[in-house]
């Protein structure tokens, strides 16, 4: 068996198998030109209360904003503004290359905190043929519960995923969507300001049954993203782990190589924020890193090599979708290492 720091040679017999989740957090949507968190509340901002001093708690920014939004009757435009912002049509970048690949890694069930249908578009694009149309539906866990239960006793049943398991809410529902502090303390069962104690809600209770049954992979999280936090702290109450590996995380990385307190040749360098990530994490969670380099001009991340991370995943399971030959592939990665 590889040694617990071996989160590939861990993870890809697990995939042969079909036996991990998917859960895809907003990096993975932001490939299709979604908004992240800082994004989406700047222009959630600049749209409903741009005289509205913004503090350093995203989640506490979003029920302002959208208290502001209502006392001035802007209820509607609100919700149309968040339905249209993350419906298929939103997307800036319609390229779903990369999520071809993704979900057809070798996962047993498709889930995700987001509200776009990303998930859905790529499987319907990959499993579908000039003689039919693969269907693959939105199950939202805040509108119909026996959907829900429907999508848990079908884990696994098929290699082409019929439906994906929207934990926050669907866009077409944006009256619904887990998206500020107070819907977040509703749904997890428990005050974040006031520290109450927790209760058992349906959310609480659907992660605990996926993290409890499955291996889950996290792709598209940050170690700051409030659903990663809360899941891992879910992990953390509820799971007596020690140093047994239970799920896996793809985290990127960046170096500072200029940074004077570090003065480390780079490939030390490299390991030592690696080594300080992975202590940062839970026990049981293991992670699988990829270097995105920070551009000094724009100051934003390379996300390039998860491509390939992806890619490398894929062929070691045996696994590579459809969506390319194999020369096509090593000529793309190849253009990637330039």
């Amino acid at each position: 068996m590889p040694p617990p720091s071996d989160g590939v040679g861990l993870l890809v017999p697990l995939l042969r198998e079909r036996r991990p989740l998917l859960l895809a957090g907003a990096g993975a949507s932001a490939r299709m030109g979604y908004p992240l968190w800082d994004d989406l509340v700047q222009q959630l901002a600049m749209e409903f209360a741009p005289e509205l001093t913004l503090t350093g708690d995203n989640l506490v920014n979003v029920d302002a904003i959208a208290s502001v939004a209502a006392d001035a009757g802007r209820t509607h435009e609100y919700h149309k503004w968040l339905d249209q912002t993350f419906s298929f049509n939103g997307a800036s970048q319609k390229d779903l290359t990369f999520h071809r690949r993704l979900v057809s890694l070798g996962f047993c069930g498709l889930v995700t905190p987001n509200f776009d249908p990303t998930l859905e578009e790529a499987c319907i694009t990959e499993y579908s043929d000039p003689a039919c149309v693969h269907r693959c539906e939105s199950v939202d866990l805040t509108d119909r519960p026996y959907l829900v239960f429907d999508f848990l006793q079908r884990l696994g049943a098929s290699p082409r995923h019929c439906g994906v398991l929207h934990l926050h809410g669907l866009h077409r529902a944006p009256d619904r969507l887990i998206l500020g502090a107070k819907r977040y303390a509703e749904a997890y069962g428990h005050d974040r300001a006031s520290g109450n104690e927790e209760l058992r809600t349906l959310l609480r209770k659907v992660i605990w049954t996926l993290l409890s049954t499955r291996p889950v992979l996290f792709v598209g999280f940050s170690m700051t993203d409030p659903f990663f936090s809360r899941t891992l702290e879910l992990v953390r109450r509820d799971f007596i782990l020690t140093d047994e590996p239970a799920h896996f995380a793809i985290i990127p990385y960046d170096v500072n190589l200029t940074d004077t307190d570090r003065m480390l040749a780079p490939a030390a360098a490299h390991k030592q924020v690696k080594q300080e990530l992975r202590e940062a994490l839970p026990s049981g969670l293991v992670p699988i890193f990829y270097h995105a380099p920070r551009s000094p001009v724009t100051g934003l991340s390379d996300h390039r090599r998860l491509v390939a991370l992806i890619d490398d995943l894929g062929i070691r399971a045996g696994t590579v979708p459809r969506t390319e030959y194999p020369v096509d592939r090593l000529r793309r990665k190849g253009l990637e290492e330039l």
